[in-house]
């Protein structure tokens, strides 16, 4: 059975992904222009969700002042660090870019260089999973010249004995300018059964000039980041990645709600409360900070699955 598209440019959902999951951009602050006109040019860059900036106590990376995103995480900094201006873009902003064409253009056009960008690929099969990764490290396939020097290493996570918390293997650091982490993500969302492996490459402008091209055709400049990652295939998909991260994520906040809440909810609807009422009591008008912007439809099915696995465990429960 085939897969049906998994992003806009066509094609078959793969299993992996290749995709940009932070971006910083610095741009000359006379090529910026008036600070309400280059908002307006950033909110252009994303899918309409991205529409409020509110003001941040204090500045960030030595600039004096800052504006952060409602939806996103979007930070715009100005004043100071010889009147630049900084844009960054985490993974949840990046993860709403309608068009990287768009993002380049704007760089170009306002003459900004970029500072860091993360490239993220994403096994959620586990496929190429951490142990792989260790033995591309002994086998000393991060060197980037034959007789060249093997990076670093280190390792965060319970490796002796695997809890489900996850685990992850750093090769290089990040303040030579360079650093891969390989992490059991999905175990790091709290599904402690997920396969879902991340390779996610930290690249910074230190000693190196970070082309924007590489926001276009990440797959290529994310394989010639190390040796060891030539195994890596295309095409970028993020639509895939990020139902993988909602799916782990609801399923995360439902049990806590039902570990945190479950005992009241039982005395108000032993009390005589519908479950109409009870959610039309409950409920309010937000979504979880954890979560993306899903569509209404999304969210309906989610919940329908949700209430069709309680309704299957009570069952099995009676019987």
């Amino acid at each position: 059975m085939t897969n049906p598209p998994c992003c806009n440019t066509g094609g078959n959902s793969p299993t992996t992904s290749v995709l940009v999951d932070w971006l910083s951009v610095t741009f000359p602050g006379s090529a910026v222009g008036l600070q309400g006109d280059f908002l307006k040019l950033v909110r252009r860059l994303f899918d309409g969700t991205i529409t409020q900036f509110r003001q941040r106590p204090g500045g960030l990376h030595g600039y004096r002042y800052s504006m952060v995103s409602d939806v996103g995480g979007v930070i715009l900094a100005w004043g100071g660090n010889n009147d630049t201006v900084f844009l960054q873009l985490p993974g949840d902003a990046c993860a709403r870019v309608t068009d990287w064409h768009q993002v380049v253009e704007m760089i170009r056009h306002h003459a900004g260089h970029i500072t860091r960008c993360d490239l993220a690929f994403d096994d959620l099969e586990g496929k190429h999973n951490l142990t792989q990764a260790v033995d591309l490290y002994e086998a000393e396939a991060f060197k980037m010249t034959t007789g060249g020097r093997q990076p670093s290493c280190s390792m965060a996570g319970n490796w002796l004995r695997e809890d489900g918390s996850g685990r992850t293997l750093y090769v290089g650091k990040a303040k030579n300018g360079k650093m891969l982490r390989v992490y059991e993500k999905g175990k790091q969302l709290g599904d402690k059964t997920s396969p879902w492996v991340r390779w996610e490459a930290q690249l910074t402008n230190k000693d190196r000039a970070l082309p924007v091209e590489m926001l276009l055709d990440p797959a290529a400049y994310f394989r010639g980041a190390y040796p060891a990652l030539e195994f890596i295939e295309g095409e970028a998909c993020r639509i895939a990645t990020r139902k993988a991260q909602e799916r782990i994520t609801v399923e995360k906040l439902s049990r806590h709600c039902r570990e945190a809440y479950g005992p009241l909810l039982d005395v108000l609807a032993r009390s005589g409360v519908g479950a109409v009422q009870l959610v039309e009591r409950l409920r309010r008008d937000a979504l979880p900070r954890r979560l993306s912007a899903p569509t209404d439809a999304e969210l309906i099915e989610r919940a329908h699955a949700l209430i069709a696995d309680a309704l299957a465990e009570e069952l099995s429960c009676d019987a």
